[in-house]
């Protein structure tokens, strides 16, 4: 569905963990005697919610297979070369899907004993059980001590969606986890990440390394001359395309650098 086209008058926003919120779950796991870590996620998660309030689309002929039409007899229901239809329940595309999918996720989970923070979104507890684990929109970054505390959580999530897992907790907000329980660490990194970025902008290797985070001058010692940052940049406003690729830039590192590499924030800040 075209969520660009449909004006909701309601609220869309999700409560959802942060990355910080993860992080300091990966760290108190490793810091708790006995902990583990896993992931779950929920497929299909956006489909098949009852929406309050239905919403329509069009779908021109041309971009429906004739078998299709013949099957569900939909020539029949053909408007100036469109098929007009009524959506119930939520798909993919519709600004409300995620706010519906979560709105029905969150009191069932409470229903088992799992609680939503009152003051950190996205993180839940069990009211008794030693488990704890940080949602983001469908995926699930569970803290448990004893196996059979992630395996009831597990049969909660199994009992209503289905659900695809990880026991070895490797992978979670697209960031791979290599746990060490034995010495209490886990080391965080994102494979290919910057190769695959820096193809997709087809970034040539300079000639010169820079071996900075982020491009600086060089201090004179003992110079008696002031010595000042460069002037503004007063070189005219990028175009419509230049600000669209710099956009893409920025977001596309500014994950990593929250993620893995800090110290390139400033460079992108810059």
């Amino acid at each position: 569905v075209g969520g660009d086209r449909i004006k909701y008058p309601y609220d869309v926003s999700t409560k959802t963990a942060d990355l910080i919120t993860a992080k300091i779950l990966f760290n108190s796991t490793i810091s708790t005697p006995g902990a583990r870590f896993c992931c779950y996620d929920i497929k299909d998660f956006y489909l098949n919610n009852t929406m309050p309030r239905k919403e329509y689309m069009r779908i021109p002929v041309s971009a429906i297979p004739h078998k299709i039409m013949e099957q569900y007899n939909l020539h029949q229901l053909i408007r100036n070369g469109y098929v007009y239809v009524e959506v119930c329940k939520s798909v993919y595309g519709l600004p409300q899907a995620g706010k519906i999918a979560n709105d029905v996720l969150v009191p069932y989970l409470a229903q088992h004993g799992y609680m939503q923070s009152k003051r950190i979104p996205g993180l839940f507890n069990h009211t008794t059980r030693p488990i704890s684990f940080c949602l983001i929109v469908d995926d699930f970054g569970v803290k448990y001590v004893g196996e059979e505390h992630a395996i009831h959580l597990r049969d909660v999530l199994q009992a209503k969606y289905p659900i695809t897992e990880d026991w070895t907790g490797e992978t979670f907000c697209g960031l791979h986890l290599d746990w060490d329980y034995a010495n209490g660490t886990v080391d965080l990194s994102m494979p290919h990440y910057v190769a695959k970025a820096l193809q997709r902008f087809q970034h040539p290797t300079p000639a010169i390394p820079e071996h900075a985070p982020h491009d600086w001058i060089q201090p004179t010692y003992g110079s008696k001359q002031p010595q000042l940052t460069t002037t503004t940049d007063d070189s005219p406003p990028l175009d419509k395309h230049g600000t669209k690729r710099l956009q893409e830039i920025i977001g596309t590192f500014l994950y990593h650098g929250r993620a893995i590499d800090n110290t390139m924030l400033v460079a992108l800040n810059e």
